[in-house]
């Protein structure tokens, strides 16, 4: 359903008044996307306050707060979900005069999928602390590729919590709509654990194994983590082959991005990259669907 409507009035900032939109229908247990389409300024500068059940168990508004005096609203969509509700959506309309900068709120300790889809034109992103120092850049989602590989898709782990600036560009001299989404990717798994001289010995390293249920079409993100040793990852499918392994990462750790072709019992091999190598270890598994 979508409700077209104005800004009403206009107040000295900040605006503190919440407005009302709708009622629109809705079915108890489901969740739903809203979304808001503005004119002039980014639809980012829209905080949305969340939907407010009426009376009616089947009906509830909407709640925005206007930042701005420019701020004109073209239309609120309100939509069932499918699948998991991105915490941030932004929409935007990218010139070739210069790249679009949104500033968004992440925690520190988490992982957020960050992406940035348009079927207009090829998509460029990066991530900036709020001084302007480069933390992370991707212009291809390489798990996905549709639209002929035009979205971008990054995994980034704030540093610390406070702003962090999202430039949207392109790759190239493009333009056209686009839309960012800002996920938390939840942990589903986390263990410590320590290498030691008594685990089971693979190519003359060291190694621990883990079973973890994955489920096709879902994206995981797999971190191994020492400071004691240069960690290993291997992910085996129901099959036993080996379907992704890494040794990369920031230092001695590993990172794994795996979307799961089949489901079923997965096992994860945590060992070293050099032989014999023994130590702490810590292990995060995280789903995204």
């Amino acid at each position: 359903m979508v409700w077209i409507a104005a800004k009403q009035g206009d107040t000295a900032w900040p605006y503190t008044t919440w407005r009302s939109y709708g009622p629109f229908e809705v079915v108890a247990g489901h969740n739903y996307l809203v979304t808001v389409g503005s004119n002039g300024i980014p639809s980012v500068n829209w905080k949305e306050w969340g939907a407010r059940l009426n009376s009616d168990a089947n009906l509830a508004s909407v709640f925005y707060l206007n930042q701005a005096s420019s701020d004109q609203i073209l239309g609120i969509t309100v939509v069932p979900a499918l699948g998991q509700v991105a915490d941030v959506i932004i929409t935007g309309t990218l010139r070739k005069t210069a790249p679009d900068v949104h500033q968004v709120y992440l925690e520190g300790g988490k992982t957020y999928a960050i992406a940035m889809m348009s079927g207009e034109f090829d998509t460029y992103m990066t991530i900036e602390d709020e001084f302007g120092s480069l933390l992370a850049q991707n212009d291809d989602d390489d798990i996905v590729l549709t639209n002929r590989a035009l979205n971008t898709h990054i995994a980034f782990q704030p540093p610390e919590t406070g702003m962090y600036r999202l430039i949207a560009s392109a790759f190239g001299a493009g333009e056209g709509n686009y839309t960012i989404t800002v996920r938390e990717i939840p942990v589903m798994m986390r263990v410590e654990d320590i290498l030691t001289a008594g685990d089971e010995v693979r190519n003359d390293c060291y190694s621990k194994t883990y079973d973890v249920a994955l489920t096709a079409g879902r994206r995981y993100y797999l971190d191994l983590e020492s400071s004691q040793f240069s960690t290993y990852a291997k992910l085996l499918n129901p099959d036993g082959m080996i379907v992704a392994f890494d040794d990369g990462g920031v230092g001695f750790n590993t990172r794994i991005v795996y979307q799961a072709t089949v489901s079923g019992t997965h096992r994860i091999v945590a060992t070293s990259a050099s032989n014999r190598a023994t130590g702490a270890f810590a292990m995060t598994l995280r789903e995204e669907e």
